[in-house]
């Protein structure tokens, strides 16, 4: 029974809080105090199993231990039904106080004789205070938030703030010492802010960090504690919504969240994400919640701006006969992306990528090879790819040329996730022309090398038509020359040695040379550059053409990345894809 006689002379909150706060009153610039909150984990889990008798004997069972290993002269309360508060004041060192929290999670742990299946355990938020003008809201509300961390690293966990000199944090006995940095610096520089709320017949805020008070754009002078709730600028759309949020959330265990705009400096509105929780408060009668709140001002322009690009991404992908699809690196599944309702389709997916693919015969077996390694290129992390292949339509299940291409994204730690495509059909095998001048089948042997394709007006120094990829990107011509995008081209798709003589040989007025001195077609190799960096080669084969009707001079090229063949296979080549060109002078 000694136990529970100890137990019950704990001093009760208020009486607690009136003690503390007559000591606050007369330290010093040099004396200091210390407060321990400590607050049993799983009292929820006792009375589930065991009923709330079983409880009540854990919460005294602590008293009395809480009570024979602090001093007579400290301060030990119990504020709620499974918190504590410590404040002891004195000589002692950080590193007492370390061991001393650190001591008390392990003595607090133990078996019940009556609850043997479950271990009672406690976390402690402490908090170290220096110099005079202390209020207990600041004592108090300090550790609530030590409190806070030291939960969320998990039962049995402890965290320790002070406002002087350094932070030591110690969670589930392991230690960390983050060494020179002021608790009041830090809290300038964090952008979330603390505060105490009193839900009461008005809610009042009556405790609010230097950090809540910069991101409200105010200070003590200007906004006095405690006060009301809306004194300090919420949004009228607002503050019922926020609180009736707030006095459901004291009515209940676990975390209240809610977003909503505050005034800051008067004239600017910003958002704010607040997360609350009801904790034990000695000497109050009414319940106070610990409110954690952040500026998330940006992460909302930034969601309206995605929700903007998204749809013009929609809009974009809804008049073009393109596919989007993305690949999980980790998982290898590929997957078709549905742009309107902005998730990947679960009727698309492939698993095992890319094997899965040519078992399949979703790629026809001449495009395995070239497949297998844009594949294997983009699993190991490849930036960026692309490529030509035969590919089986879903819904007619013929084969068609088609181009993919992609590009990579990655985790916070540089580790390839996802591949982002586009897949998109070639351009037909009559190639580009018109009726004037009638263009013959592009050679098959050409179509899994194909890299641009273009239709260039050299006389109207304009493009009339541009496939990059497979993709038709004539619309992004409009507007431009001919003269300006081959500046453009020449330094995104060559090596830096290599852009003066691509320039050099493409120049507007020396095609046009060319062609009046009878130099018809030609065929050159350059050293390209890809979307992901790579260096290659590129071969470039060049049709010049009058149009009979106009008098104007036209150039058609092809720009196929070259592979490995004979001498003569490639002059055989070349002249087949001058031939589809359709050479007519």
């Amino acid at each position: 029974m000694r136990g529970e006689d100890r137990a019950m002379e704990l001093l009760d909150g208020e009486a607690a809080q009136r003690y503390i706060s007559q000591h606050l009153r007369s330290m010093e610039e040099n004396d200091k105090c210390v407060i321990f909150l400590i607050d049993i984990d799983n009292t929820a889990e006792i009375v589930e199993h065991y009923g709330e008798k079983e409880k009540e004997c854990v919460t005294q069972h602590m008293g009395h231990m809480l009570s024979s290993v602090f001093r007579a002269s400290d301060i030990v309360s119990q504020v709620g039904n499974d918190e504590f508060i410590v404040f002891l004041s004195g000589d002692f060192t950080e590193e007492e106080i370390v061991r001393q929290a650190e001591a008390l999670c392990e003595s607090v742990q133990y078996r019940p004789e009556e609850a043997p299946k479950i271990r009672v355990t406690a976390c402690i938020g402490v908090y170290i205070a220096y110099g005079r003008r202390i209020s207990f809201e600041r004592l108090f509300g300090q550790a609530a938030a030590a409190l806070y961390k030291a939960k969320k690293s998990g039962r049995g966990s402890f965290y320790i703030l002070t406002n002087r000199k350094e932070l030591r944090i110690q969670t589930g006995g392991s230690e960390e010492d983050i060494s020179g940095i002021s608790v009041n610096t830090l809290m300038e520089y964090m952008d979330s802010g603390i505060g105490l709320l009193e839900i009461g017949t008005e809610i009042r805020l009556i405790y609010a960090s230097h950090g809540l008070y910069q991101m409200l754009g105010r200070d003590r002078d200007s906004l006095p504690v405690p006060c009301s709730i809306r004194e300090i600028g919420i949004h009228p759309d607002y503050e019922a919504d926020y609180e009736e949020a707030l006095r459901e959330g004291a009515k209940k265990e676990g975390a209240t969240d809610h977003i909503h705009r505050i005034c800051v400096d008067g004239d600017k509105w910003v958002w704010r994400h607040v997360r609350a929780a009801r904790v034990a408060y000695p000497g109050r009668e009414n319940p106070v919640m610990l409110e954690l709140s952040t500026d998330i001002s940006e992460l909302i322009r930034t969601e309206r701006q995605l929700r903007v690009s998204n749809e013009r991404l929609r809009v974009a992908f809804r008049q073009t006969p393109h596919v989007l699809w993305e690949v999980d690196i980790g998982g290898r599944t590929f997957n078709i992306y549905n742009v309107d309702e902005q998730k990947c389709q679960q009727d698309t997916v492939v698993t095992d990528f890319p094997r899965s693919f040519l078992e399949r015969r979703i790629v026809h077996p001449d495009s395995a090879e070239d497949f297998r390694k844009f594949a294997e290129e983009m699993i190991s992390g490849r930036t960026a790819g692309k490529g030509n292949f035969m590919m089986r339509d879903s819904a007619s299940h013929s084969y068609g040329w088609g181009s993919m291409s992609y590009r990579m994204t990655y985790d916070e730690e540089g580790r390839p996730l996802k591949a982002v495509g586009v897949q998109a059909k070639l351009p037909g095998l009559a190639g580009i022309g018109s009726s004037v001048m009638r263009r013959r089948p592009l050679p098959e042997i050409v179509r899994r090398h194909l890299l641009i394709r273009t239709k260039v007006n050299l006389t109207k120094d304009a493009v009339e038509e541009i496939w990059l990829g497979g993709i038709d990107q004539t619309a992004w011509t409009w507007g431009k020359t001919y003269s300006h995008i081959l500046e453009v081209e020449k330094r995104y798709l060559f090596a830096r040695k290599d852009e003066r003589s691509f320039q050099e040989r493409f120049l507007r007025e020396k095609l046009i040379r060319e062609y009046e001195n009878g130099v018809l077609w030609s065929a050159e190799e350059y050293r390209n550059v890809d979307e992901a960096g790579h260096i290659g080669w590129l071969r470039a084969v060049v049709n010049l053409v009058r149009n009979v009707n106009t008098g104007d001079v036209h150039m058609y090229t092809l720009r196929i990345a070259p592979y490995r063949t004979t001498e003569n296979s490639i002059r055989g080549l070349v002249i087949t894809i001058i031939d589809s060109l359709g050479a007519q002078d």
